[in-house]
């Protein structure tokens, strides 16, 4: 990994939580500097605007809910009652650490994804509509 493509997984890494917990809409540019430890110029430098960072965000965050949500889903769950089950299952267990993380980062960007962020709203109903993929991590 480049330096650069360390210095943007370090962004935005460090501001998923951010983005989750205060809001697409509502963290500054601001905010984000304040995260990092980044001049906004820096900020800029890796990313184009404030949205592309923001969806990478999102990415980042409905990915790490992804990975931890395969170890809960298996085979072992050949219907769809069973599956949901386990969907609910996992939430019982895990409510802690996902409330800790600001939430399900879904549900979070599906409630906030309307006509003033239409790139987030996309990719939120993307995923709801055609769930992961299967190449993602």
């Amino acid at each position: 990994m480049s330096k650069a493509e360390k210095t943007k997984q370090f962004i935005i890494e460090k501001t998923a939580f951010l983005f989750n917990t205060k809001g697409y809409i509502s963290t500054s540019l601001s905010d984000i500097s304040e995260a990092t430890g980044l001049t906004k110029g820096s900020i800029y430098g890796n990313f184009e605007n404030k949205d592309q960072l923001a969806l990478e965000a999102y990415r980042y965050n409905a990915g790490s809910l992804k990975a931890n949500m395969v170890l809960a889903f298996s085979d072992d769950f050949p219907t769809a009652a069973d599956k949901l089950y386990a969907f609910v299952a996992f939430y019982r267990e895990n409510w802690h650490a996902v409330s800790s993380g600001g939430g399900c980062p879904l549900m979070n960007a599906a409630t906030e994804a309307d006509d003033t962020f239409p790139d987030l709203k996309n990719q939120v109903k993307n995923r709801l509509t055609n769930g992961w993929p299967k190449s993602q991590k």
